[in-house]
């Protein structure tokens, strides 16, 4: 799992991860840190291979005529990738790295 994850954004939630305390993450070192609107905010998460990985994966699973849902109303393309298969990987990567920072940011 973390091998998904830039490196800098592992670094800055190091401690975090061990003592699962929000004051643990310095937001001067998430990686790319942006206020894109008010209550939403961007930064540097996933490495570009697995990025790859993950859009074959999905583009994979389109080719294949297995049953698939569109993500959203507004959107007749893509994967929701929790539905085939992925959400055990998900759900990892949203307790042990984003957690922490949408209590960061958002509590």
């Amino acid at each position: 799992t973390k091998y998904r994850f830039v490196p800098a954004l592992r670094k800055s939630l190091e401690k975090w991860q061990t003592t699962r305390d929000r004051h643990d993450i310095d937001v001067a070192d998430i990686p790319g840190l942006r206020l894109e609107a008010p209550g939403v905010v961007s930064f540097d998460c996933l490495q570009p291979a697995w990025c790859d990985k993950l859009m074959e994966e999905a583009k994979h699973y389109s080719d294949s005529g297995m049953p698939q849902r569109a993500p959203n109303s507004m959107n007749n393309y893509g994967v929701v990738l929790t539905e085939i298969g992925m959400k055990p990987s998900f759900n990892a990567l949203l307790e042990s790295y984003t957690a922490g920072l949408g209590v960061l940011f958002f509590w």
